[in-house]
C-alpha cells in the first residue's frame, strides 16, 4: 500500500506496523495498521493507482481541511488578538472633542469614529466585544467647548448608548462656575459606570475658592452623592481631579485639596440642613 499526501495536514503524525494475519496462511498476506493524528482537521480518500511503478496499489490520500490553512484571526490567542487592535488605536491616545456651537461637536481626529475606521467592529459580535474596550476605555476623551461644556458632554455620552459604561477617562476643558447649578452634565456621567477619573479644568468666574466649591457641590449633586460616604470619604469626589485652580486658592497641601475639601463641606452643610428639616417636618407633625 502506499500513502499519498496531498499537501499534509500541518502537525500530522504518521506510523505504522505489518502484522501477519492470523486468518490466513502465514507468509503470504500482510497487513498494515496505520494511525494518524493531528491538531488540524482532515479528510482521507482511498484509491487504486492506476498507473505508475505502483499500479494497482491502494493508497490513501491525506486532504487537510480548506480552512486550516488559512490564517484566522480567532484562531490566535486572545492576548495577541487584542494586541493587533491596540495597534490599529493606539496612534490616538486622545480624542478630542471640540465646539463652538454646542451640542454638536467636532472629534480630533476627525474620522474617529467613522463607519470606515471602526469598521473591524462589525466582522463579527466576538470580535466587536473585543475591540469596544479598546476603542473607548483605553482612550481618553477630551472635550473642549469654551467654559460651558455641558451639552457637548451630554450630547456626546447619549451618542454613545448602551457603550457608554465603556468609558474610562474623560477630561473637561475650562468648567466655568455660573449663577446658576447645571446638574444635567454629571446626571448623564454618572450613568458611565466605568469611568476612572474625570479630569475638571477650573475656571473660576467668582474669584473665591468658596464659591466656585459651592457652585460644584449643586452642579454636581448626583455626581457626588452616587458613591456616597464610607468612612467619611467620598469615592465620586476622590475620583475627580482638578487643574488650572488660581494661584491665590494654595493652602495647606494644594488649590486641589483645599477645593475638595470645600465642596464636601458644602455637602456635608447640605445633608446636616436635609436632617434638620425632616427633624422639623416631624416636630411639627407630633405637635399637631
Amino acid at each position: 500500500m502506499a500513502l499519498v499526501q496531498l499537501p499534509q495536514p500541518a502537525g500530522i503524525t504518521i506510523s505504522s506496523s505489518p502484522h501477519i494475519s492470523n486468518s490466513l496462511i502465514a507468509g503470504t498476506t500482510y497487513f498494515h495498521d496505520i494511525q494518524l493524528s493531528s491538531t488540524n482537521s482532515f479528510s482521507t480518500k482511498q484509491i487504486t493507482i492506476p498507473s505508475g511503478p505502483f499500479t494497482g496499489y491502494q493508497a490513501i490520500i491525506l486532504i487537510p481541511t480548506t480552512n486550516n490553512l488559512r490564517p484566522h484571526l480567532l484562531n490566535l490567542p486572545t492576548e495577541l488578538r487584542l494586541e493587533i487592535y491596540r495597534h490599529l488605536f493606539n496612534s490616538t491616545p486622545t480624542v478630542t472633542l471640540s465646539s463652538t456651537r454646542p451640542p454638536t461637536f467636532q472629534t480630533d481626529p476627525p474620522n474617529y469614529f467613522s463607519a470606515s475606521n471602526l469598521a473591524i467592529t462589525n466582522v463579527c459580535r466576538q470580535i466587536r466585544a473585543e475591540v469596544l474596550p479598546v476603542v473607548y476605555s483605553e482612550r481618553k476623551f477630551k472635550v473642549e467647548a469654551s467654559l460651558i461644556p455641558d451639552f457637548v458632554v451630554s450630547s456626546f455620552v447619549n451618542r454613545l448608548g448602551d457603550k457608554k459604561v465603556l468609558l474610562r477617562d474623560v477630561e473637561i476643558e475650562s468648567y466655568a462656575n455660573s449663577g446658576w447649578a447645571r446638574p444635567e452634565m454629571w446626571r448623564v456621567l454618572r450613568e458611565c459606570t466605568g469611568l476612572r477619573r474625570v479630569r475638571v479644568r477650573v475656571h473660576a468666574v467668582s474669584g473665591e475658592v468658596e464659591g466656585y466649591a459651592r457652585f460644584f457641590a449643586e452642579s454636581a449633586k448626583v455626581w457626588l452623592e452616587e458613591g456616597r460616604l464610607k468612612g467619611g470619604r467620598c469615592r465620586a469626589l476622590d475620583m475627580l481631579e482638578f487643574c488650572g485652580l488660581p494661584e491665590e486658592w494654595d493652602g495647606d497641601g494644594g488649590a486641589e485639596k483645599k477645593l475638595k475639601e470645600c465642596i464636601q463641606a458644602f455637602m456635608g452643610q447640605k445633608e446636616r440642613k436635609a436632617v434638620e428639616d425632616v427633624l422639623l417636618a416631624t416636630r411639627d407633625l407630633a405637635i399637631r
